[in-house]
């Protein structure tokens, strides 16, 4: 009997060395299979990259452009510590919408609540996006079609076309589910670290047009680039 039951451990023992070993086996081959299909998905990208790139480096107005957004990159002083605050009385926010704001001066204070920064995220929401537009306009940048895929709206053609311009898709604020995922699994609960809920996008088509955008933003006493 006692030589029953130890056979029949030793047995299980074998049984679950066999199940683990089976389920790790299967585990680090469904890892290789996801990790290899992600890779192919980024090939096609990865190489369309490097094309565009060598284009760029083998022309030499293109080296130069280069050079000149570099410099005008390293003349940014980063906030590596950027956050959200409050509107107060110097922010761009206030002077824009103070009309909706409490009359009393208000101390800058790092933002505390959600709702608090969704709601200054969408009063500014508007104002950024004229502000995109005039960069936009400076530097020939277009936006994406509503519904054409791959398909771009100049702002210059568009800034007096409204059926052009309502065509165009802007971006959206982020959405709360999106920033409460990003508040608590990225920033620990802060709230003031959640820095991109308003945001849009310009298209531009050379280099040239890169550098005088960028330049544009730099250059705009209404803002200032942290990052």
């Amino acid at each position: 009997g006692t030589d029953y039951l130890i056979q029949s451990c030793a047995r299980l023992a074998y049984m679950e060395v066999f199940i683990i070993g089976l389920l790790c086996t299967t585990v680090t081959a469904y890892s290789f299979w996801i990790n290899r299909q992600a890779w192919q998905g980024v090939v096609p990208d990865k190489d369309a990259y490097e094309q565009v790139w060598r284009r760029i480096v083998e022309d030499a107005q293109d080296v130069e452009e280069l050079k000149l957004l570099a410099l005008l990159v390293a003349s940014i002083k980063e906030d590596s510590n950027m956050r959200q605050t409050n509107a107060g009385d110097a922010h761009m926010f206030t002077r824009h919408v103070k009309s909706i704001l409490p009359g009393q001066r208000q101390k800058r204070e790092l933002i505390k609540s959600i709702d608090q920064l969704y709601l200054q995220a969408h009063l500014m929401k508007q104002v950024f996006t004229v502000k995109v537009c005039d960069w936009a306009l400076q530097s020939r940048g277009s936006f994406p079609h509503k519904t054409i895929a791959c398909s771009f709206i100049l702002w210059q053609d568009a800034r007096l076309d409204a059926v052009l311009a309502s065509k165009i898709k802007w971006a959206s604020v982020k959405s709360p589910d999106r920033s409460f995922e990003k508040v608590y699994r990225s920033y620990g609960n802060d709230v003031s670290r959640l820095v991109d809920v308003v945001r849009q996008q310009i298209i531009l088509h050379t280099l040239d047009d890169l550098t005088e955008c960028f330049a544009a933003i730099a250059s705009d006493p209404e803002v200032t680039i942290l990052r």
